[in-house]
């Protein structure tokens, strides 16, 4: 705009060939700083206030992601969006198999089950109390929103810090389905589908599964009888560990199925069921209730 302001000013000193040039120089300029393929954003659509609006529109900060956005950034699990969102970070312990997000420095340092942190995490409006429930798998993601700021006037108490909204493609007339298979180190086995279209006249049905597993990243080499056995002083035979301490470290099996129905009512109203189904079983660092070393005797 201020290159055109200058030549508007100019316009005496420059022919209708000269201008034409220049903008046509513009133009090219621009489009060679655009990657191959570039498209100009679309209008975001979000529910940050509880209905659907434009993003412009909202006096929140506000971060988005489109599912497609997702998949081109490979997140598959729910805290891997903090990569993304500035003023974003994860915080946990256990390994990694307790995480919870941490907004414009609004944290949690209590990971007990029953505390709730203060930055609220919501799956298709459902609220998720405890904090080991920030983590989980995101498949068949249509969008998710951070909204960084105290949010309690719309999403509750424990939104002082901000929120992160998980919204879940909804069923459609329009049949369609999809697989995604991935397979890597460790023997990482990933599978995705949904599908889902019209079952009846004003009745829509979608099904999404996820299936996820890997081998363990660092096997144990130890056995009970490797560890030290602390004097008898000490009331003890063995020194004692978490039960799965002796383990094979960092593997995952997970599992996940979502199944909705949508049904159409009158006057543009919409009834959905929901049903979901989800279990993740990991492992992580073993620990020790006190000090100790498992592979030199620390009474020796």
């Amino acid at each position: 705009t201020g290159g055109y302001s200058v030549k508007r000013k100019q316009t005496s000193h420059l022919s209708p060939s000269s201008v034409t040039l220049r903008f046509a120089a513009t133009a090219l300029a621009l489009s060679l700083a655009l990657p191959a393929g570039a498209q100009l954003l679309e209008e975001v659509v979000v529910t940050a206030q509880k209905r659907e609006e434009s993003i412009q529109d909202v006096g929140i900060a506000v971060t988005a992601f489109t599912g497609e956005q997702l998949d081109a950034f490979g997140f598959t699990e729910s805290t891997q969006i903090s990569a993304m969102t500035p003023g974003v970070f994860i915080s946990g312990n256990n390994g990694g198999t307790t995480q919870q997000f941490t907004i414009r420095g609004s944290t949690q340092n209590d990971f007990a089950d029953i505390a709730e942190g203060p930055n609220a995490v919501y799956i298709d409006e459902a609220y998720m109390a405890l904090g080991q429930s920030q983590l989980f798998a995101a498949f068949d993601t249509e969008r998710v929103e951070i909204l960084k700021g105290p949010q309690g006037t719309l999403f509750g108490r424990n939104a002082t810090g901000g929120l992160v909204h998980y919204i879940t493609r909804k069923p459609t007339a329009e049949r369609e389905a999809y697989i995604d298979v991935t397979y890597g180190r460790f023997d990482t086995v990933r599978t995705e589908a949904a599908g889902g279209g019209a079952i009846a006249d004003g009745i829509n049905g979608r099904v999404s599964v996820l299936y996820n597993r890997h081998d363990p990243v660092i096997d144990n080499v130890f056995t009970a009888g490797d560890l030290p056995a602390p004097p008898a002083a000490f009331g003890r035979t063995s020194i004692q560990g978490s039960p799965a301490g002796s383990d094979d470290l960092w593997k995952d099996d997970q599992i996940a199925v979502r199944g909705q129905l949508l049904f159409e009512l009158p006057e543009e109203n919409e009834f959905l069921f929901k049903v979901q189904y989800a279990n993740q079983q990991t492992t992580s660092g073993q620990y020790q209730h006190e000090s100790t070393t498992a592979v030199v005797n620390p009474f020796g």
